[in-house]
């Protein structure tokens, strides 16, 4: 009787971890589609202020929150949300190129247990897709989405 009830519990520690790693992956996974999701809105907010402010993309963050509907917790220059930490540069257009930017989206800590992802992402205004790295920084060279 006393074996049988070391196998129940040993079965219910194991039965607990599981569902704990299920979690733990899950809410894992939800960080980085909200970290995709963030990139294809501020990419729509973009273009929305290029068209009109003469091609011209926000300088940063703080004028996509003022311009558009980009939540308040973008504010400054390396906003951490959701886990992700997001960073975006801007070229202003010359006679020769056109007005770019890039966002990059890593994750504010990538491993271990506490990791909020796994995955970096980058897109820029050249691209059309998204683009992801396992391994270090994404770059417009990394595979897509």
């Amino acid at each position: 009787m006393l074996k049988n009830r070391k196998v129940g519990i040993v079965l219910i520690l194991l039965i607990c971890v599981c569902f704990a790693n299920c979690r733990y992956l899950r809410g894992k996974s939800d960080t980085e589609v909200s970290a995709i999701r963030t990139i294809v809105t501020i990419r729509t907010l973009q273009n929305q202020y290029a068209s009109k402010h003469q091609g011209k993309f926000a300088p940063n963050f703080d004028e996509l929150i003022k311009y558009g509907n980009l939540a308040e917790q973008f504010a400054g220059e390396k906003p951490i949300v959701n886990g992700y930490v997001f960073t975006m540069t801007v070229t202003e257009p010359t006679g020769a190129k056109p007005a770019f930017y890039s966002i990059k989206a890593k994750p504010r800590i990538s491993e271990g247990f506490n990791a909020t992802g796994t995955r970096s992402f980058y897109f820029d205004s050249l691209l059309g897709t998204i683009k992801y790295s396992e391994e270090g920084e994404a770059n417009p060279e990394s595979p897509s989405i």
